[in-house]
């Protein structure tokens, strides 16, 4: 059980981490086209939180899967006649998709009339308070997302009626527009 439960309580920062995420920020760069270094820091924040945001959805599916895993470890013990050994094995083939392994588990917990979404249950129930800390996360780092966006969006419009207000033209209009006195 020992080799199952490190698996099951451990974070592999690999699998956390985009494949990519050097790649995405010059995808969200490009796809801004920065102007000068003011929407440039504008966009690495923007790079940023997106980055940190897909990190957090990964480390709530690997939580969720990892108890699931523990779930179906902790049913077994109860339900199903092997040695720890194989009932490690089998936890293990079933994560990694075996489909033998997984006809297995689906006839074990058919006979006590659960199912998979049962283990999934269980792995949620279970994970809640570590999964509210990781959607607080989100929620900020969703939001810090969204400021950036927003603080881009206002930097830009100021900065295109900075250009118009100093353009003659728009002088000429501004005066052309001016109330009357009462």
């Amino acid at each position: 059980m020992s080799k199952l439960a490190r698996g099951a309580d451990s974070i592999n920062e690999g699998a956390l981490r985009g494949a990519h995420p050097d790649a995405d920020d010059r995808q969200v760069k490009a796809a801004l086209k920065p102007r000068d270094r003011i929407e440039e820091m504008y966009a690495e924040d923007l790079a940023h939180s997106d980055r940190q945001t897909t990190i957090l959805q990964r480390a709530t599916s690997h939580v969720i899967a990892a108890r699931q895993r523990q779930a179906l470890y902790n049913f077994l013990a109860e339900h199903h006649e092997a040695n720890d050994a194989d009932r490690v094995a089998l936890v293990e083939r079933w994560s990694r998709g075996d489909p033998k392994a997984r006809a297995e588990v689906a006839a074990v917990l058919n006979e006590a009339g659960l199912s998979e979404f049962s283990l999934e249950a269980e792995a949620v129930l279970d994970s809640l308070p570590t999964l509210l800390v990781l959607e607080q996360l989100q929620a900020s780092k969703v939001a810090r997302r969204e400021r950036a966006l927003a603080g881009l969006a206002f930097y830009r419009r100021m900065q295109t009626q900075g250009q118009a207000l100093s353009s003659p033209k728009h002088a000429v209009e501004s005066v052309l527009r001016l109330p009357e006195p009462e």
